[in-house]
């Protein structure tokens, strides 16, 4: 019954463990990311008219020096 106008899509590298010793290391890739995606274009294009924002978030840590994105 939900009927939405568009799908919102948050995503980031937080399911990317970077921690030095894996202790929550996951199993996520851009294949993973890239299926979800698909999924969620399908269910778009069946409730929306294909209707999508996405938003790549993630690399806040500023421990990573000059690489960090906010060093």
């Amino acid at each position: 019954e939900f009927n939405p106008d568009f799908i919102l899509i948050s995503a980031g590298f937080t399911l990317i463990n970077t921690s030095s010793d894996h202790s929550s290391e996951t199993t996520i890739n851009e294949f993973d990311y890239q299926w979800v995606t698909q999924q969620l274009v399908k269910v778009a294009n069946s409730c929306c008219d294909g209707k999508i924002v996405s938003i790549l978030e993630g690399g806040y840590s500023t421990k990573s020096g000059p690489i960090s994105p906010l060093a």
